[in-house]
């Protein structure tokens, strides 16, 4: 039997986990770091942003964006269970698949779509919104934003 410890925690280990443990032969140790927090409070989404400071966790400065007007920005870690989903609403944003194709062979769309759409699970109630399977463990919901206030944010926010 295979034994394997590993301290990557968050949404990402716990799911890498339960796909190692899935072998009979192999025993999975996961670790993960942080406070438990799951007060009601820390699970709103609006309260769990990092600049609100309810879920503990630090900023990481980014090197100067060409992309942002050669502007620094902060990149949060969380310090709570849970990892980086703590802190970001949750989301999951997988990336689009030319994304994918531009960072060379093993890595294209081919290659990880298949992986996101195993992992995925849908919760759409019309199942034709759903291009992902239904049993994955990351669990899944089509959400369109198309607000004129949502693309005005994101054009102030590259353009500083």
């Amino acid at each position: 039997m295979l034994t394997l410890a590993f301290s990557l925690g968050g949404t990402a280990g716990c799911v890498l986990a339960n796909r190692l443990s899935a072998n009979p032969n192999v025993r999975v140790l996961l670790i993960e770091r942080g406070h438990i927090n799951n007060s009601r409070i820390a699970s709103s989404v609006l309260l769990s942003f990092p600049h609100v400071g309810i879920v503990p966790s630090k900023g990481i400065k980014t090197v100067p964006q060409r992309n942002l007007n050669n502007r620094e920005d902060l990149l949060y870690e969380s310090l709570s269970l849970g990892g980086k989903t703590r802190i970001n609403a949750a989301l999951y944003l997988p990336g689009c698949p030319a994304e994918y194709d531009s960072w060379g062979e093993g890595w294209q769309w081919k290659d990880v779509g298949p992986v996101f759409s195993r992992s995925e699970g849908c919760l759409d109630n019309n199942p034709e919104q759903c291009s992902a399977g239904e049993r994955g463990e990351w669990k899944t919901r089509t959400v369109k934003a198309e607000f004129e206030s949502s693309r005005q944010c994101v054009a102030d926010f590259i353009h500083g």
